[in-house]
C-alpha cells in the first residue's frame, strides 16, 4: 500500500515549452491517480502577479505542507531556483524527476538536488527500519514473558520504548507527518 502524500512540483512555468508542460502534467496526473495530492505550480497558484510576491507565498505555503518536492530541473527557470532553496531550507524530501539541460562541471544546483535526493533515500531506509526493529523488541518481550524471564521482558520493553521515541523524533526531524 502506498502512503498518500502531498507533493509539490518544482518545474519551469514562465519559459516552459508545450512538450515540457505536457510531460509535467502527465507526471502530476499519474501521481494523482495513485491518490497523492499534487501542487502543480502552473495551475495551483494564480500566475497573474506583477511582481511574483504572491506566487512565492503560494508556493511557500504549499511547500510547508508538502511531504516531498519532485523536481523537473530547468537551469533557466529562476522560480525553480527559488523553490529549490525553499525545499532545502524546509528540509523537504526530494525526488529528482528530470533535467532539461546537461549539467555543468563543478558546483551546480543540479548536483545539490541529486545530493538531497540521495539523503532522502538514506533517510527513508532508516525510517523503514524502525517498525521492524520495534516489532523485534515486542517479539522478544513476549518471548521473555512466556518464559517468565521478567528482567529480559523489561529490558526489551525499554528498548521498544526507546526505539518508538526515537522513531517519533526522526519523523519530526525528517518532516514526516
Amino acid at each position: 500500500m502506498i502512503n498518500k502524500m502531498k507533493i509539490h512540483l518544482i518545474c519551469p512555468v514562465r519559459g516552459v515549452t508545450e512538450e515540457q508542460q505536457k510531460e509535467i502534467d502527465d507526471y502530476a496526473k499519474s501521481l494523482e491517480a495513485e491518490g497523492h495530492t499534487v501542487h502543480n505550480p502552473k495551475y495551483a497558484v494564480d500566475q497573474d502577479d506583477a511582481t511574483g510576491y504572491r506566487i512565492c507565498w503560494g508556493h511557500l505555503e504549499s511547500m510547508r505542507n508538502a511531504n516531498r518536492a519532485d523536481i523537473f530541473w530547468d537551469v533557466n527557470s529562476k522560480g525553480s531556483h527559488f523553490d529549490v532553496g525553499m525545499a532545502f531550507a524546509l528540509n523537504k524530501a526530494i525526488k529528482f524527476v528530470k533535467a532539461y539541460q546537461q549539467d555543468n562541471e563543478g558546483k551546480s544546483y543540479l548536483k545539490v538536488i541529486q545530493e538531497i535526493e540521495k539523503e532522502t533515500i538514506r533517510q527513508q531506509k532508516v525510517m523503514n527500519a524502525y517498525p521492524v526493529l520495534i516489532q523485534r523488541q515486542k517479539d522478544l518481550k513476549l518471548e521473555a514473558v512466556k518464559a517468565q524471564n521478567f528482567e529480559k521482558a523489561t529490558e526489551a520493553r525499554q528498548r521498544e520504548k526507546d526505539l518508538s521515541d526515537s522513531y517519533e523524533c526522526a519523523k519530526l526531524h525528517f518532516n514526516l507527518k
